[in-house]
């Protein structure tokens, strides 16, 4: 049975509109890399396992981990962040990178308000899902 978390985005950081304009428009652009975050165990999520991924208080899109956690070498950068990407931030100090391909699009009043995490991936108690 799979685990479904909240995977939540910064809207400083990243322009998820541009993200998710392009997932709908290109097949390709459906899958993305995102890197594990703060304080998280890799091997804690699992392939097949749900996210809904949140931005700006609201839940944009769903999908769902197709490759487990892995170490790279080098930095992931996303041509959708908004500036450098750097060891110095603590989502990516470790390298711990999976892939996600995105399933759904929630567009408009179909946007459900969620409150964002410091952390990068969680399980909020009071979720829509549970």
């Amino acid at each position: 049975m799979p685990e479904t978390y909240q995977l939540s985005w910064n809207a400083k950081k990243y322009d998820w509109k541009k993200r998710m304009e392009a997932s709908m428009a290109d097949p390709q652009k459906r899958i993305f890399t995102q890197s594990l975050g703060r304080k998280l165990k890799p091997e804690k999520f699992k392939v097949g396992d749900i996210v809904y991924i949140t931005c700006s208080n609201k839940c944009i899109m769903k999908g769902v981990i197709k490759t487990p956690f892995s170490r790279r070498v080098e930095l992931v950068d996303d041509e959708y962040s908004l500036g450098p990407i750097t060891e110095m931030e603590d989502r990516h100090r470790d390298k711990w990178y999976c892939e996600i391909e995105i399933t759904n699009w929630f567009l408009g009043e179909h946007q459900r308000t969620m409150r964002g995490n410091q952390v990068t991936l969680c399980q909020p108690k009071n979720a829509f899902w549970n």
